[in-house]
């Protein structure tokens, strides 16, 4: 036994990605990744931000025009002053700034059918084959210069003619705009960020889904889009604010999305959809109001998009659904890789209306029956949808939502139906599962209070009330530690140390049908905190390596059965086969049981760690 008690420091955004490809997230297969850290609460400015507009630039900028702007340097507009033009942000001249609009607006009657804020990247593009300049590229998209290097400042040249340079890691040479804020502005138009492509099925999203090279098209995709955007009090008079694949650390908060389109007007509208490898962003304490809307689609689609944080949010009259969570599949031929994953779902209010019979909440939405589903289809690329057509929408936490005049049970639903799908497919075990739903409530009204606080790896206990607080141990670079954490509005925050003792423990099974049993107990006057473990339900070896890897909070099973439904691993009261669950149990327990066992009379074992406090 030892006592454990370090402090723990914030995971970077690069040592994340370091994370997320070693878990092989970049790879979704039927057994999935851990859940990541949360997202940054908000977005931060460089230290080094870009000067203020000049008389000349600002003069610019309001000049009314239906031609798109680049902005570059920081602006603050006086009360009542519009910007009437569409704005871009684009490569790295967009990124540091801010537009203050103290109230007054960007876009005005006619841009409501445009983009009027565009936040795109831009590329370095090699040379063709004899090194000179591709000049056959469609004038227009691709911008040829001499030299060694085409630069692209549109984000889908042709990739026929154009081939986005690689750094020596394997990224992509790009020039991406981050670190801006827009703030205090009446928004009329549409809002579209986006890196690689302008959606899911851009040429260079299609491109680098089918590279296979280091690192892989999920973290390619992220260190491509821009990244760090922070929309503060804000009104969105628009049908979609749309963040395209990879973006990442976008934060709107304590502001209103209104549909802007005349009923009937657009068809395809939606409210907002966050695309393929899109990760860590927030939507916190807004308005997002269907009222307006004209398209059939719900208010908040998350594509094939994880690790996001929606709380505390007014979703108004969700009458084609609130939250949608899906892995879009095959559409023009897109392998999409990353599922739906590790979003935080708590404390949001559903305004239905009487009529209303859709769904609030909805995990595994589409799980392969999208008519398009076949066209990535490629056994050559064995990973992602183009091996599986099902959503794999899984370890999200769906907590403390109001839902007015509905029984949350019957709107906030798993999709695991798969009688649809190939037989190859359809007998496996459920893609969608395991989620975490609970203290979600009915309600007359609208109640007013912020967010509680989803426990990871807490034995005893799944959730806190804001303003309470409670001790865990959590992996820190690797090394368990004990952590007193206090719920601050849907994040937890670390407010001092405490000490855990940790009890490994083990057993092996023989080939056959018995199984084994390890019972690890905590000393006197101590309680079970948490627990690890893993299990190998094939060949009975756990491997350093496969120990090495286990988080706190979760067992995890390293190899399963090779008839999946022979294996069963249990730690306290957490079953699995195939995949990772994290591992609940009795309050104020002095002990658990760990099992595996085999009906077709292998071997097996479980290797974990016991924390008591």
């Amino acid at each position: 036994m030892h006592s454990l008690g370090i402090g723990c420091t914030k995971v970077s955004l690069v040592s994340l990605g370091m994370c997320l490809a070693a878990l092989g997230c970049d790879r979704p297969r039927e057994r999935t990744v851990y859940p990541q850290p949360e997202p940054r609460r908000t977005a931060k400015l460089a230290s080094e931000p870009e000067p203020r507009c000049s008389r000349e630039q600002r003069a610019a900028i309001l000049t009314p025009s239906t031609e798109v702007i680049d902005i570059t340097c920081n602006l603050d507009l006086q009360v009542g002053e519009r910007i009437r033009r569409p704005i871009r942000f684009a490569g790295d001249r967009g990124a540091n700034v801010t537009i203050d609009c103290n109230q007054g607006g960007i876009g005005d009657a006619t841009t409501l059918r445009k983009d009027v804020i565009r936040i795109e990247s831009e590329f370095v593009y090699e040379t063709d084959a004899t090194g000179e300049a591709d000049a056959t590229a469609e004038a227009g998209k691709c911008d040829a210069v001499s030299g060694e290097f085409i630069t692209c400042y549109d984000g889908d040249c042709d990739g026929e003619h154009c081939k986005i340079a690689k750094r020596g890691n394997g990224y992509y040479q790009r020039l991406r705009p981050e670190n801006i804020v827009i703030r205090g502005c009446d928004i009329i138009g549409n809002v579209r960020i986006r890196g690689l492509g302008r959606n899911g099925q851009g040429t260079w999203v299609k491109k680098s889904a089918r590279d296979e090279s280091t690192p892989g098209h999920t973290l390619r995709a992220r260190d491509a889009a821009p990244t760090n955007i922070l929309f503060d009090n804000v009104k969105l008079t628009a049908n979609m604010l749309y963040l395209a694949p990879g973006v990442t650390n976008f934060t709107l908060r304590d502001s209103t999305l209104i549909g802007g389109y005349p009923k009937g007007d657009s068809p395809d509208g939606g409210g907002i959809y966050f695309d393929a490898e899109s990760y860590g962003n927030v939507l916190e304490n807004n308005v997002i109001d269907a009222t307006g809307m004209s398209g059939k689609r719900e208010l908040l689609a998350l594509d094939g998009s994880s690790g996001n944080l929606i709380i505390d949010n007014r979703f108004m009259r969700p009458v084609h659904g609130g939250i949608f969570l899906y892995r879009n599949c095959g559409e023009k031929g897109a392998i999409r890789v990353a599922p739906p994953q590790h979003n935080r779902i708590v404390n949001n209010y559903f305004d239905f209306d009487e009529s209303d019979s859709n769904k609030a909440v909805f995990l595994g939405s589409r799980n392969g029956t999208s008519r398009f589903c076949d066209e990535d289809a490629d056994p050559e690329r064995a990973y992602g949808s183009s091996k599986d057509d099902r959503d794999f929408a899984r370890y999200n936490v769906v907590m403390q939502n109001q839902m007015l005049g509905r029984d949350w049970a019957k709107v906030i639903l798993t999709n695991n139906t798969q009688s649809h799908l190939p037989d190859a497919i359809k007998d496996l075990p459920l893609a969608n599962l395991p989620n975490y739903v609970a203290h979600n409530e009915r309600v007359s009204a609208h109640i007013t209070r912020q967010a509680g606080c989803f426990l990871e790896t807490r034995f005893d206990s799944d959730f806190i009330e804001h303003g309470r607080a409670v001790d865990q141990v959590v992996d820190d670079h690797g090394v368990a530690t004990c952590h007193r954490f206090e719920c601050n509005d849907g994040r937890l925050d670390d407010v001092g140390s405490c000490s855990a003792l940790s009890i490994p423990f083990d057993c092996t099974a023989l080939p056959d049908n018995a199984g084994c049993t390890a019972s690890p107990s905590c000393p006197a006057g101590t309680h079970v905190i948490a627990a690890k473990a893993a299990c190998n339900l094939k060949n009975g070896n756990v491997t350093a390596e496969n120990a090495n890897g286990l988080r706190v909070g979760w067992v995890d099973v390293a190899d399963p059965s090779d008839r999946i439904e022979d294996g069963l691993c249990t730690v306290a009261t957490t079953s699995v086969k195939d995949r990772a669950d994290i591992i609940r149990g009795p309050s104020v327990s002095s002990s658990i049981a760990a099992s595996c066992s085999r009906r077709d009379g292998g071997k097996c074992a479980v290797w974990g760690t016991l924390y008591c406090r």
